[in-house]
């Protein structure tokens, strides 16, 4: 009786998932993916998931908040066709591996959608997602598919030169270049540097200086110019 009720489950996700349309398909429940799933119901969107563990606290959570997981290899089109993503808006590739989000990416353009879709692979290494970003997204995808890489790190240090506190400080009269304490400079501490130099944080002509305190980390320079510390 428990092996047929925990079919009729697994069939009946399946038979909901593949009917979904305008719907977001996230794969992968990890920290990041779990997030955004829960960002997307609170703002009433539908949501399918796909992970290789169907089981896990995670994805009886999401259960739970009435959204249907399937398990499955999500670089594999058959799979992301059984999660509706030929009718979906968005799929969100969220694996926690750069190389696995990239090619959920490619293989959303096998899927033969009618409609157009946006494609949001998180990429954590810097070097990787400037890349496509700035030189070969047009290549991952087509006339139908928008690939558009994205990293949490960053998204939280722009987040934070928005807050207000910073936003009255980049437009004072200041004459004195911003310090800036890190508590810790691991991906987004680096991201919190490298967004304030990009949205010239500081005093026309001034760089701001990043003052961090992390014991395994290393002074360095960017742009030709030390703005962090390691103590």
């Amino acid at each position: 009786a428990k092996l047929f009720l925990l079919s009729l489950r697994r069939d009946l996700r399946v038979a909901f998932a593949r009917k979904s349309s305008n719907h977001t398909v996230v794969v992968g429940l990890s920290e990041t993916g779990r997030h955004i799933i829960e960002n997307l119901r609170n703002r009433g969107e539908r949501v399918v998931a796909i992970d290789l563990d169907s089981e896990s606290p995670a994805a009886a959570a999401c259960a739970h908040a009435g959204v249907p997981v399937l398990k499955g290899d999500a670089t594999n089109a058959k799979v992301l066709r059984s999660a509706g993503a030929h009718r979906a808006k968005a799929i969100v590739a969220a694996t926690g591996s750069d190389s696995t989000n990239l090619e959920i990416s490619l293989r959303a353009n096998d899927l033969g959608g009618t409609r157009r879709l946006l494609v949001l692979p998180e990429l954590r290494a810097s070097w990787l997602r400037n890349t496509i970003t700035n030189h070969q997204r047009a290549a991952l995808g087509s006339t139908q598919v928008e690939v558009r890489p994205f990293s949490t790190s960053d998204n939280c240090a722009r987040l934070l030169y928005r807050s207000p506190a910073l936003a009255r400080r980049r437009t004072s009269f200041a004459f004195a270049p911003p310090r800036i304490l890190l508590l810790g400079l691991g991906e987004t501490g680096e991201a919190i540097v490298e967004q304030g130099l990009r949205t010239a944080f500081a005093v026309p002509g001034e760089l701001p200086e990043f003052l961090v305190v992390d014991e395994h980390a290393s002074a360095r320079a960017y742009a030709g110019t030390l703005v962090a510390r390691a103590i």
